[in-house]
């Protein structure tokens, strides 16, 4: 039998950190071997993650994660964080013209970028 070899591309590793893993290590492992598996091509796309593993991905408003924090400052950087990005990706990730529309300085919105780890999606 030959082996076949696979690759997780990095949008497949965002998917699989943003799901909800309730059965903890052993089901984030077996939804990792079936989608090696069971996807089509040698490299694994977040997309394969998504159609394969039949996790939930998390609210897509939104508003569920930000219901869970457990204080106002967790409350309010997790919503200045979600506010960016959906503006960035809005903008197709062009930061003058997003700190522009937001009315916000380029500096600070290049600080806020990297305050919250934000990257531009593949």
């Amino acid at each position: 039998m030959m082996a076949i070899s696979r690759t997780l591309d990095s949008t497949a590793l965002e998917v699989l950190q943003r799901f909800d893993w309730p059965g903890n290590v052993r089901e984030l492992r077996n939804a990792i071997e079936r989608v090696m598996i069971l996807a089509a091509g040698p490299r694994i796309t977040g997309a394969d993650v998504t159609r394969l593993t039949g996790a939930k991905p998390p609210d897509a408003s939104g508003l569920g994660s930000l219901l869970e924090v457990k204080t106002y400052e967790e409350f309010k950087n997790a919503a200045e964080r979600a506010f960016l990005l959906h503006k960035l990706r809005e903008m197709d990730w062009n930061v003058s013209e997003t700190a522009r529309v937001l009315d916000m300085p380029r500096s600070n919105l290049y600080k806020k970028i990297e305050r919250y780890g934000l990257a531009r999606e593949s």
